[in-house]
């Protein structure tokens, strides 16, 4: 028995492994034997921290592998990644000595499928851009205040939640309606499609008068379409990069602001759009003026006006009264030249007036009726011929009237 522990204990004492030494050959091991390998799986358990260092569990049906893919990496990734990714990627395994545990360390990803689907997506995207889907000129302007803003979307998470909150805070007074659709998965592209030409009908139809005999159908006031969804892999994002949606958006009389996926997601909807938004809360913020903002606008347009008012009503006052004053000396100094001049004429009237010879000793002799004794109509005498002894004669002097009767003519 002892025999048999000795021999025992020789054949340890030459393999004894720290941890350490252990954990680093086993590294060795693994880092020379898997220098870069294609792995797939779907990811889960993923986290984004302030690092920028993606972290995430690789799995299949039976197996599960810690990964991380770093800051540089992840950022030239052309789309996002996130729980329930089907992915395939070039990684290297590495031990994390500290735990003894392996890991994967991802030096690219892609989406599963995803070579098919952007060749689709680039095939597409140019064939609609030489038909002209993507011109500006073709682009809706959007009305400063919509009368509605019809949100089309999932309506379980996240997002509708998301441009809610931001439309009410923004402008509480706004009208939301909702149109539900699916947003990923076969069938979702008609979803969205319908609900297009859904919100279009509905919005001509709005100032359809039934009450006349000539039915007015109008557009009404103004509305905008926001299409929104969350982020998603390129798979995810198909109904979004397909033609019927794309030809829905083109054809819609409504301005549309496309706001699927995060910032560094594009998606055919996107291009055809009259606006793109980097998220659905920044649709929100696109669509919709800042309430409070517009609100204190108006308030200093209203006190700016009232002050321009006061300033041209005080401008005004001040002409209209240097005008009457120049009016009333206008008017003194017409009303002195006339006064002058009716002046100047009573003089000249008077200087030939005959009161103004009687004034000055003359008189006016007029020959009257002998019969009646009346001189009213009586002939002006010029010459002694012309009366004979009596005669009753009217001598007018400058003050008062004298009636005589002709005693003796002295003829010339």
């Amino acid at each position: 028995m002892v025999d048999m522990v000795n021999k025992e204990l020789i054949f340890f004492s030459g393999n004894i492994y720290t941890v350490s030494n252990l954990t680093k050959e086993i590294k060795t091991l693994l880092e020379e034997r898997y220098p870069f390998i294609w792995v797939t799986g779907e990811i889960s358990n993923y986290a984004l921290p302030s690092s920028g260092h993606a972290y995430f569990s690789l799995k299949d049906s039976e197996s599960l592998i810690n990964c991380v893919m770093f800051k540089n990496q992840a950022k030239r990734l052309g789309f996002n990644i996130g729980n329930g990714v089907h992915i395939t990627g070039i990684a290297r395994i590495s031990i994390y000595e500290p735990r003894g545990t392996y890991q994967l360390i991802f030096e690219h990803i892609e989406a599963k499928g995803t070579g098919d689907l952007q060749i689709r997506f680039e095939r597409l995207k140019r064939e609609l851009s030489i038909e002209g889907l993507f011109d500006e000129s073709h682009k809706k302007k959007l009305p400063f205040i919509p009368s509605t803003l019809w949100v089309i979307t999932s309506i379980t998470g996240a997002v509708i939640r998301d441009i809610i909150d931001v439309a009410q805070r923004r402008f509480p007074k706004v009208n939301i309606k909702i149109v539900p659709v699916r947003v990923q998965g076969e069938g979702a592209d008609i979803d969205i499609k319908e609900a297009i030409e859904l919100v279009n009908k509905i919005a001509i139809n709005y100032n359809q008068n039934d009450n006349t005999s000539n039915n007015k159908i109008g557009v009404e006031p103004e509305p905008i379409i926001i299409i929104a969804r969350g982020g998603g892999s390129l798979e995810d994002l198909s109904p979004f990069n397909s033609e019927i949606v794309a030809r829905a958006v083109f054809e819609s009389k409504i301005p549309i602001i496309s706001a699927v996926g995060h910032e560094t997601d594009f998606t055919i909807c996107d291009f055809v759009s009259d606006i793109r938004a980097a998220t659905p809360s920044v649709a929100a913020e696109i669509a919709l003026p800042d309430y409070y903002a517009v609100t204190k606008s108006i308030y200093n347009l209203q006190n700016r006006l009232k002050e321009s008012l006061k300033h041209q009503i005080t401008a005004l006052k001040k002409d209209t009264q240097q005008l009457t004053e120049l009016l009333n000396r206008s008017i003194l100094n017409i009303m002195q030249q006339h006064k002058a001049k009716v002046s100047k004429a009573i003089s000249q009237l008077k200087a030939l007036s005959p009161i103004a010879v009687l004034d000055r000793g003359y008189s006016i002799t007029k020959l009257c009726d002998n019969e009646t004794k009346l001189c009213d109509n009586g002939k002006i005498l010029i010459d002694a011929n012309e009366v004979v002894e009596g005669d009753i004669i009217e001598i007018i002097l400058s003050r008062g009237i004298l009636k005589c009767k002709v005693q003796e003519v002295n003829r010339i």
